[in-house]
C-alpha cells in the first residue's frame, strides 16, 4: 500500500483522489506488472477546521480494479461499430479518473484518449469522457455470498470515424462473412463426403461390388452431396426432402436445414388454410387444390 500525505486547506479530497489516481493509473499502465505499482493507495489529506485541529481524511482506491474496469470500457467501445471500425481504438492516455459511489452502482469516471489512423478529423489521438457503472450487491446477495456483477458503460460522444474507412471495412466484413459462410459449406461437404465413403464402403464389404444395393447407396450418396446449399434444398418438393431427412448418408446440418424448410412450408399452408376459413366463413375446413409439395 502506499501513502501519500498532502497538506493543504481548501483542496477537496474527492479532487484530491482524483489527481492522485489519474497518476497512479498511469504508472500502473505503462508498468504493466510491476510489484512498484500498489494494488491500493491511501491519500491522507489534512484540513484545519475553526479549531485549528488537523483532521486527518483517508481515501482508498482499488488501482487494480480500476484498471479493470477502463480496459473493459475500451474493450466494449472496441465492440459498437457494426462495420468493425472501432476494433483500430485503443488506449493512448488517461487524463483523469475518479470514483463514485451511486444508489445501485459503483461509477468511475474516466477522461481519456484514444488513437485510431481512421479518424474523421484525421487526427491520430481524441479525447473521450466515459463513464463505467458495475451493479452494486443486493442484500440478499450479501447475505448468501454470491454477487454476479453486471457492467455497462456510457460515453458522452462517439467517435467519429471517417466516412470511407467505414465503407472499406463494411465491405470487408461482408466479404470475410461470405468466405466464412462458403467454409462452412465445404465443410459440411467434406462430412458428408466422409460419411457417405464410409457407407459404402461398407455395402462393399457386405455384398460385394457389384451388387445392386451398392448402386443404391452410390446414388443416394451423390443425391445428398448435390443439395447442400440452401438454395438447392428450398427448390425441391417436400417429398424429395422428407427422403432426404431420413437418408442415413445426411449429416446433422442437412437434417437441421431440412427441417427447417419443412416447417416453414407448414407454417405456410396453414396460414392459407386460415386464410380461406376467414374468407369463406364456413365452420368445416375447406378442401385445398394444392398439395403441400406444391408449396
Amino acid at each position: 500500500m502506499g501513502n501519500i500525505d498532502v497538506d493543504h486547506q481548501q483542496l477537496d479530497s474527492d479532487v484530491l483522489a482524483k489527481i492522485v489516481v489519474t497518476a497512479i493509473l498511469q504508472c500502473a499502465l505503462h508498468g504493466g506488472s510491476d510489484p512498484l505499482v500498489p494494488r491500493r493507495a491511501t491519500i491522507l489529506s489534512h484540513e484545519r477546521n475553526t479549531s485549528r485541529h488537523a483532521v486527518s481524511v483517508q481515501t482508498h482506491i482499488d488501482i487494480v480494479a480500476t484498471i479493470v474496469l477502463l480496459q473493459f470500457a475500451v474493450e466494449q467501445l472496441r465492440e459498437l461499430s457494426d462495420s468493425g471500425i472501432y476494433q483500430t481504438l485503443s488506449l493512448a492516455k488517461i487524463h483523469a479518473a475518479a470514483t463514485e459511489l451511486g444508489d445501485f452502482h459503483y461509477v468511475i469516471h474516466l477522461e481519456v484518449a484514444l488513437s485510431s489512423p481512421y479518424f474523421r478529423s484525421k487526427e491520430d489521438v481524441e479525447d473521450f469522457e466515459m463513464m463505467v457503472l458495475e451493479s452494486k450487491p443486493r442484500v440478499e446477495e450479501r447475505a448468501g455470498g454470491k454477487y454476479n456483477a453486471t457492467r455497462s458503460i456510457a460515453i458522452d460522444e462517439f467517435p467519429e470515424m471517417d466516412e470511407d474507412a467505414i465503407e472499406s471495412f463494411w465491405m470487408q466484413m461482408v466479404e470475410d462473412r461470405k468466405r466464412r459462410r462458403r467454409e462452412l459449406f465445404e465443410k459440411w461437404e467434406r462430412e458428408g463426403e466422409a460419411v457417405t465413403e464410409q457407407q459404402i464402403d461398407a455395402e462393399v464389404v457386405q455384398h460385394g461390388s457389384g451388387h445392386p444395393e451398392r448402386q443404391a447407396v452410390k446414388a443416394s450418396a451423390d443425391k445428398v452431396t448435390k443439395t447442400l446449399t440452401i438454395d438447392e434444398l428450398r427448390a425441391m418438393p417436400a417429398k424429395h426432402l422428407r427422403q432426404l431427412l431420413t437418408t442415413p448418408e445426411s449429416t446433422e446440418a442437412l437434417r437441421a436445414a431440412i427441417s427447417v424448410i419443412l416447417d416453414e412450408r407448414l407454417t405456410l399452408l396453414e396460414q392459407h388454410e386460415d386464410a380461406a376459413l376467414a374468407q369463406n366463413n364456413q365452420p368445416q375446413p375447406t378442401q385445398l387444390h394444392y398439395r403441400r409439395d406444391e408449396l
